[in-house]
């Protein structure tokens, strides 16, 4: 297959894949109705392209929620505490819009693309590459804006705007899940099986932890969103989704 520049891989990734149509299938049956033998065969294929467009969905809606995470960022202002803020929002931009422009679908190009094509890709080793590559990408990311925020304190931090970090991070949470899961269903991408199942532990421990703030009383929820715990709370969620996320393809030395 030929190869084509991370760019393109990229913008694969982020368009998702097209399943047959309803007459293909149609004509997919008929086929193997002609064809008894390779029947099994490929229903286990289609399969596994279902299982591969749940991994790229899974990567596409981590990167939506990291974009949206620094937006929420970007909105609280210097009221996050962060040093040299100017220069802080300003690299905050850059990774928004990177991250934006990344999820806008190329249609003209997917269109172009054959059901065959999509199959090859999807089970060749560029679809290996895209997926871990793009998971680093985020991963480190997440990493820039932990760097960000460590040692951060509020300075005037508006209660709204802590509400709505507080759900960015929850959110992402959950597509961090999302993603484990559908990697824990894949085949052949070079997921490791143990670290899937240590990232599925923390990741329900931070949910826990996440939950017991959502289910705080008002008064405590809100000393909690302006005082002084808010943000290094922030900080250890994004990091330790970055550790997570950075864990999923590590392979045991």
């Amino acid at each position: 297959m030929t190869k084509k520049p991370l760019a393109l891989v990229t913008a694969l990734l982020a368009a998702g894949l097209s399943l047959p149509s309803v007459a293909q299938q149609q004509n997919t049956q008929q086929s193997q109705a002609q064809q008894p033998g390779m029947q099994t065969q490929q229903q286990g294929a289609g399969s596994s392209i279902r299982v591969g467009h749940d991994v790229v969905d899974a990567v596409d809606d981590v990167r939506e929620n990291v974009a949206d995470l620094i937006g929420s960022l970007r909105q609280s202002g210097p009221g996050m505490g962060v040093s040299n803020w100017k220069q802080s929002d300003s690299q905050l931009a850059k990774m928004e819009q990177q991250l934006t422009q990344q999820m806008e679908h190329k249609l003209d190009e997917k269109a172009e693309r054959t059901d065959d094509y999509w199959k090859a890709w999807i089970r060749g080793e560029e679809y290996k590459v895209g997926v871990t590559k793009q998971v680093s990408e985020l991963a480190s990311n997440l990493d820039e804006v932990a760097k960000m925020l460590s040692g951060a304190k509020g300075q005037k931090m508006q209660e709204i705007d802590s509400a709505d970090v507080a759900n960015q991070v929850d959110d992402l949470q959950e597509a961090v899940e999302d993603l484990v899961q559908a990697l824990q269903d894949s085949d052949g991408l070079n997921a490791n099986k143990q670290q899937l199942q240590q990232a599925q532990q923390r990741l329900d421990t931070m949910e826990k932890e996440l939950d017991r703030q959502a289910d705080m009383a008002e008064e405590e929820w809100s000393t909690y969103a302006v005082g002084d715990q808010f943000n290094p709370g922030v900080q250890k969620n994004i990091s330790e989704l970055a550790q997570i996320m950075r864990s999923l393809f590590q392979q045991d030395a």
